[in-house]
């Protein structure tokens, strides 16, 4: 009869090779007690601080530009006045932002949901006309378009 295993002898492996990953999890997790890695973890917690503090530094000053935008935006009485753009809800330049208010006048559907989208506007269904309109409003215009 050929040899059969002896468990007995693998229950006794498998105990020993599970203490030893239980070891060796113990000893990884105090790497972060050197000092290498302790102080690589605080010099990331500060640059990610840094980082929070720039990107609501950059939200503020994008907030103050889309206000002076809108200011300058109410005051377009012509149409082919070129109109102050607006930075989007990303923080970033609008792509495709209307020229003029002639050029507003000109979207189709499909470009201002984009633009609606851009800013975090919310989508509703309404006749392009009034969509031009809301979104004219958003950007500071008072002239009617």
């Amino acid at each position: 009869m050929a040899e059969q295993p002896e468990f007995n002898v693998v229950a006794a492996e498998m105990v020993q090779i599970s203490n030893s990953h239980a070891s060796l999890a113990v000893q990884f997790e105090r790497m972060q007690n050197m000092p290498v890695i302790a102080a690589e973890n605080r010099i990331l917690r500060a640059i990610n601080e840094v980082r929070d503090q720039l990107s609501e530094q950059i939200h503020r000053v994008h907030s103050e530009i889309n206000m002076y935008a809108r200011l300058n935006n109410s005051r377009i009485i012509h149409e082919n006045v070129p109109l102050f753009p607006l930075y989007g809800q990303d923080n970033q330049p609008v792509a495709h932002f209307p020229l003029t208010i002639a050029h507003l006048r000109g979207l189709d559907n499909n470009q201002i949901n984009k633009l609606f989208q851009a800013f975090g506007l919310p989508l509703r269904d309404e006749e392009l006309e009034i969509k031009r309109r809301s979104f004219g409003q958003y950007i500071g215009l008072i002239t009617v378009l």
